[in-house]
């Protein structure tokens, strides 16, 4: 329950509050403060609890958010001080939470289910997240702050329930939705009553840093952060991605900047670790470009990074050769071939033995290969590559060139693969390709038709079972997918709740509406499907051979009175209800990046 919420103007911030408004967002929690601010409100965080926030946030976690250090040695004396069973507790970074908010006669705000319960058991005032931006709401008087903050409350409660379904395993989800009902109906009762806040002066805190040690710190929080954007990207995170590492990028140049010009003409080691840095950050953010297939960025990165590597050779000689890679691949589907070749040599091969890359030579023959084929027209159904990285780099460039709609190549080089994966005998491979050939059968308009039922006859002969199919759909079959109105997701055919591959998007018009549209097909079953949008998605998200799953929302299913749309057969006609649907979209197969 909610404990004396209106006596008190000072709020202790969770992680997860942190996690739930702004990721997505980050650029909001700066009006958020400003806000905030103006209405007197007096915002915490733990030392304990910063640590734990994504480096991109933590870096706008600045006044009027005040940080306050809680020893280990008070979190736990807390511990063994607590009188019930210690299994209610959550974890020690939590715990400062709880101390903070004692101290400061202040009240927690978290979404957390166990700090909640741990907060009302010691009778520490606490709110759920979603409450707390329900109650910055009604406090607000203006209509920009009140949007703000409705904005807010609407993605955090989103987030919450979400995560109270997904979460049933550990607790009961409708345990957790009946807590943040009570929360809001706290709020709703407290804020009738009149509410008394004094806005302090404002204090002049700022102390000028010193460059060198400010510019250390900043490289050790994006050292520490390394490992967890290598995980945003296999997770596929990669526009949140784009953002942080734009924004790491540019925080090491202003700060480098700053200390080059308080340096004056002396030189600094810490200058040459921030330059080997800066390449670093440089690299992983062309990788994500490549990946969102924006070039004109990626050849602006790659430039810099060419730069950097001529004036500081050994300062990024660590990655100088995945760069070299990186290019070859870039030329490669973009159909340059003789820049490519210009960057094929046997000195980098050379170079790649005596630094004990081979997998770089390993990877770079796999590049050559796909661009025989490309400019040849002719696969090798005989070639042999003994390695499963080599042949998923170049089944994800056949990914590509189908993501470019450069469909006579992708052919080629999905055929290609295949036939490798086939003849190393790895039936995943192999299976993964077929998949895009089927994919690519759809987006050519059903063509291509005698080089799939070969593929499937290969993966018979490797023992394999599960086989795709590109049969026309039973009348039968689709009958029972059909809907009189709108359902939930759960409701639908099982069938229409699994993976579907996109394959062609566009508009048209409908009852005198323009929808946008794109068509979908699971290579496992017959239907071909056309989902109908109101919104709008990133062509990337949409782009040939990703992936959608319609996670959550209301769906209408229909046998279509006209059989195509934009000349594309179609079997299912899919509608959906915009404003409470949620879609998740991802890369085939999940497919491992090799780049």
């Amino acid at each position: 329950m909610i404990r004396n919420q209106s006596q008190s103007n000072k709020y202790i911030l969770d992680t997860n509050f942190f996690i739930s408004g702004f990721e997505k967002n980050p650029s909001d929690f700066n009006a958020f403060l400003k806000i905030t601010n103006e209405l007197g409100i007096e915002l915490y965080v733990s030392n304990l609890i910063i640590q734990e926030i994504r480096w991109y946030l933590r870096r706008r976690v600045k006044e009027p958010v005040q940080i306050v250090r809680v020893a280990l040695k008070d979190i736990r004396d807390f511990r063994n001080n607590f009188k019930n069973d210690e299994s209610d507790l959550p974890h020690l970074n939590d715990l400062s939470n709880i101390i903070l908010a004692q101290e400061l006669g202040g009240v927690v705000v978290s979404s957390d289910l166990k700090l909640v319960k741990a907060c009302e058991i010691v009778k520490t005032p606490v709110l759920i997240s979603s409450s707390f931006a329900f109650l910055l709401k009604n406090m607000s008087t203006k209509k920009e702050h009140s949007d703000l903050f409705e904005k807010l409350y609407d993605t955090i409660l989103s987030d919450e329930i979400s995560h109270s379904v997904g979460r049933s395993q550990l607790y009961d989800p409708v345990a957790r939705i009946k807590k943040i009902q009570e929360h809001a109906l706290g709020v709703l009762q407290n804020i009738t009553k009149p509410i008394v806040i004094q806005v302090e002066p404002a204090r002049d805190k700022y102390h000028l840093l010193d460059e060198e040690n400010s510019l250390i710190e900043l490289m050790n929080e994006i050292e520490f952060e390394f490992p967890n954007y290598l995980e945003q990207l296999e997770r596929g995170e990669l526009e949140v991605l784009r953002l942080e590492l734009g924004e790491v990028y540019t925080a090491l140049s202003d700060l480098s900047l700053e200390l080059r010009v308080a340096l004056m003409d002396k030189d600094s080691y810490t200058e040459e670790l921030a330059v080997r840095l800066k390449a670093r950050v440089l690299y992983l953010l062309s990788v994500v470009e490549f990946t969102l297939l924006d070039f004109e960025k990626l050849e602006g990165h790659l430039n810099i990074i060419t730069e950097i590597s001529s004036l500081y050779p050994k300062l990024v000689s660590d990655i100088f050769m995945d760069i070299h890679l990186l290019r070859m691949v870039y030329f490669l589907v973009t159909d340059n071939h003789e820049r490519l070749k210009g960057y094929y040599s046997e000195k980098f091969l050379f170079l790649c033995e005596r630094q004990e890359r081979i997998d770089l030579v390993r990877l770079t023959r796999a590049v050559i290969l796909a661009s025989t084929v490309m400019e040849s027209g002719l696969i090798d159904k005989r070639a042999i590559i003994d390695g499963k990285d080599e042949i998923s780099l170049i089944i994800q460039i056949g990914y590509i060139l189908l993501q470019m709609k450069q469909f006579e190549h992708a052919l080629l080089i999905l055929l290609q693969s295949h036939y490798l994966a086939v003849n190393l005998g790895d039936h995943i491979l192999a299976k993964d390709t077929l998949e895009l050939l089927v994919i690519l059968h759809y987006s050519v308009k059903e063509k291509c038709t005698e080089e799939i039922y070969q593929g499937i006859e290969d993966l018979k002969e490797l023992g394999v079972f599960e086989l795709p199919v590109i049969s026309i759909a039973d009348m039968v079959e689709l009958q029972r997918m059909i809907t009189p109105d709108f359902v939930p997701v759960d409701d639908l055919s099982v069938i229409l709740q699994d993976w579907f591959y996109i394959y062609h998007s566009g508009t048209m018009v409908k009852e005198g509406e323009i929808f946008s549209f794109i068509l979908l097909k699971n290579p496992y079953y017959s239907p071909r499907i056309a989902l109908l949008l109101r919104s709008q998605f990133s062509s990337y998200d949409i782009s040939p051979g990703r992936q959608i799953k319609i996670f959550e929302g209301n769906v209408k299913t229909s046998i279509p009175k006209v059989s195509t749309v934009d000349g594309y057969p179609i079997d299912i006609l899919m509608e959906v209800e915009e404003k409470n649907t949620k879609y998740i979209f991802r890369g085939p197969f999940g497919m491992k990046l090799i780049l």
